[in-house]
């Protein structure tokens, strides 16, 4: 592995005049490489016995998504990045939240189309993937070693998409522009620090995440991940602080799903 660069978030401030003077909770250090297999394998590798550190490379050669599956990525013309948090247990839940929110306001401000979560935390874009969050966790003790690892479709062609037979999109591919990858790193980090210097109480940020799912009502066809043939087609009643989804099938039985059990399929 090469490095290309070390920073810190505050040092991007101070080149790019951030105005406002948050706590960097995540972004001290930030290392940058050319290639590495999983930007996961290294953050937790840097910085396991600290906080707050994150790894950013050109391309990965072993990304995986949610349950194994592999992580398309357009060479250099994607943003790949992982973060690493030791935080309260008590705070695991919310912290998921986090993420995602901060991911899906850093793409709402680049583009205009209707920007959403996929339960539980994919960002999408006129029903495409533009962007997709996986979180790996270790309890230790009260404490919980969260490993956060992102990757945002950012200059990547229609046609690659195509190619992969992929129901993704770009940020190029959505607005026509090319983007300076760095930055918009930069703007997610402001954005993830500043969540946490508002302190905002776990009820403010769990209502902002289960409402940019939109799921609430909807009919969904769900697949279970011990047997992707069984199919189950149920209404999402609602989604629990844990965010769970309490669902209804069509026999009237209710019950809860975590995403450990359950994909979305489609949604009708």
């Amino acid at each position: 592995m090469t490095i290309l660069k070390k920073y810190s978030l505050n040092q991007l401030r101070e080149q790019w005049n951030y105005n406002e003077i948050d706590t960097v909770v995540v972004g001290n250090p930030i290392y940058e490489f050319e290639e590495v297999s999983s930007t996961m394998d290294v953050v937790k590798s840097e910085f396991s016995t600290t906080s707050g550190g994150v790894v950013v490379s050109c391309r990965q050669t072993k990304g995986i998504g949610r349950f194994d599956r592999e992580w398309h990525s357009d060479d250099e013309k994607d943003l790949l990045f992982s973060y690493i948090l030791n935080i309260p247990i008590e705070q695991l839940h919310t912290m998921l939240f986090i993420n995602s929110i901060s991911l899906l306001r850093t793409v709402s401000d680049m583009v205009d189309n209707s920007v959403f979560i996929k339960w539980p935390n994919d960002i999408y874009c006129n029903q495409e993937k533009i962007a997709g969050i996986l979180t790996k966790t270790e309890l230790i003790s009260d404490r919980a070693l969260v490993i956060v690892g992102i990757g945002l479709n950012v200059n990547s062609d229609e046609d690659f998409f195509l190619s992969k037979k992929l129901k993704a999109t770009s940020l190029k591919s959505l607005t026509g522009k090319t983007y300076n990858k760095r930055r918009i790193l930069y703007n997610f980090l402001n954005k993830l620090n500043k969540i946490f210097a508002q302190q905002l109480n776990d009820e403010d940020v769990f209502k902002e995440w289960k409402d940019s799912l939109n799921l609430i009502g909807e009919t969904i066809n769900f697949s279970f991940m011990t047997n992707h043939k069984i199919v189950l087609n149920a209404i999402v009643e609602d989604i629990d602080s844990i965010g769970r989804l309490k669902i209804r099938n069509s026999s009237g039985k209710e019950s809860f799903l975590s995403s450990e059990e359950i994909t979305i399929v489609n949604e009708k």
